[in-house]
């Protein structure tokens, strides 16, 4: 009862409730409008249930499924390329700043396949999304970490040009042909993943994904499962990103 409660007693699901018993009341008192309130109780229930552990599983598992957290790790790599996701900066000037979550994760996993597979070069992809946005570039602020986490300076190689999963993969490409880099493992999310390699793949580039921070953990049925939580809201809205980001790739020619 107290992890129901706990779960229910929060932002999101209180407002759903308030919701709920505003739609009761209208529908009690408004007889003669109730065409209306059907429509609007529909969006309701709809936006309710995509706040839900149980659907933000799911939405998750479409893009987790091919690259699940006990899959082995590669056996070898001639390169390890990491995807940017961001920083979080907090000053003006740009000079406060840290790796957001989804950056971090993707720094540490990379430095344990770096450990593992013989010190191979590291490419770290990413300028800014924004040219006048304050802080570091993307690749810079990985960089900075993966030193800290026991990789070689003169073992990361920057591209810092790109904005777009897309212009990662493009930029990455030319840096690897030049350098004559082959066996290249991609290391991003497991949400991103899909949009990674389909990029890589246009880009010419056959990638061996090792994927990591995966959101979706054991699903354990009990009633928090069908309440809204602002951790599900957020896994929706990150697989929402990603399923509008491959129809708009796909569209635009850009997946492999």
């Amino acid at each position: 009862m107290y992890h129901f409660l706990s779960a229910l007693f929060r932002p999101l699901p209180l407002g759903f409730l308030a919701a709920l018993v505003a739609l009761v009341w209208a529908w009690r008192k408004r007889a003669g409008h109730r065409r209306g309130l059907v429509g609007l109780a529909v969006v309701w229930a709809l936006f309710a249930l995509s706040c839900t552990e149980l659907v933000a599983h799911v939405a998750v598992w479409t893009l987790e499924r091919h690259y699940p957290p006990d899959a082995p790790l590669p056996e070898r790599a001639g390169a390890i390329v990491i995807l940017s996701a961001g920083t979080r900066v907090f000053s003006e000037q740009g000079d406060c700043y840290d790796l957001d979550v989804g950056s971090a994760f993707r720094c540490v996993h990379a430095a344990r396949l770096y450990h593992r597979l013989g010190q191979p070069p590291i490419i770290a992809s990413g300028g800014k999304v924004r040219a006048n946005e304050p802080g570091p570039l993307l690749a810079e602020a990985m960089a900075g970490f993966l030193v800290e986490l026991g990789v070689d300076r003169s073992d990361i190689i920057l591209e810092d040009a790109s904005r777009t999963t897309y212009e990662n993969a493009v930029e990455t490409a030319a840096i690897l042909a030049d350098r004559k880099l082959t066996d290249v493992v991609l290391v991003t999310d497991a949400t991103h993943m899909a949009r990674g390699v389909r990029c890589f793949r246009a880009a010419g580039v056959d990638v061996v994904p090792s994927a990591c921070n995966h959101r979706n953990g054991l699903l354990r049925w009990s009633a928090d499962v069908v309440i809204p939580s602002d951790d599900a809201a957020a896994a929706m809205e990150s697989a929402f990103h990603e399923w509008i980001g491959l129809a708009w790739y796909w569209l635009h020619g850009r997946l492999g």
